[in-house]
């Protein structure tokens, strides 16, 4: 976790009902890193669906010119993309916890408020 304030936070509260949120902050993310800033991500609420392995493995490429789910959350994790889910917020919406995509951390509100303050900006989906 940066302590820099210099780094983002993406929340993203949205679930599979929003497939171009989804590909947006990830999208965001990956950029964010390659210019050499420190980015979490953190899925929480309906959100906390869409990082489980089962329903990433589901999700297709939205266009031929855009690689699957999968392959974006992969690709983000190895750039050194910091990425949670609240599984407590998510039972909150009836998600079951648990079955997470490789790579992903759970985590609950005190590490979301702990990432805000520390990197300095936070953006919500």
């Amino acid at each position: 976790m940066s302590g820099t304030g210099n780094g983002i936070v993406y929340v993203q509260t949205k679930g599979t009902e929003d497939m171009p949120s989804q590909y947006a902050v990830i999208s965001l993310a990956r950029a964010a890193r390659s210019m050499g800033v420190d980015v979490a991500m953190f899925y929480m609420l309906r959100g906390a669906e869409v990082p489980k392995k089962a329903v990433v493995e589901k999700i297709g490429p939205p266009t031929e010119e855009m690689p699957a789910l999968k392959e974006l959350l992969k690709k983000a994790i190895e750039e050194g993309v910091e990425i949670y889910v609240c599984p407590h917020s998510g039972k909150l919406c009836g998600i079951n916890p648990g079955g997470y995509f490789d790579g992903i951390k759970t985590a609950g509100a005190a590490t979301l408020n702990d990432l805000a303050v520390g990197y300095g900006t936070v953006i919500t989906f």
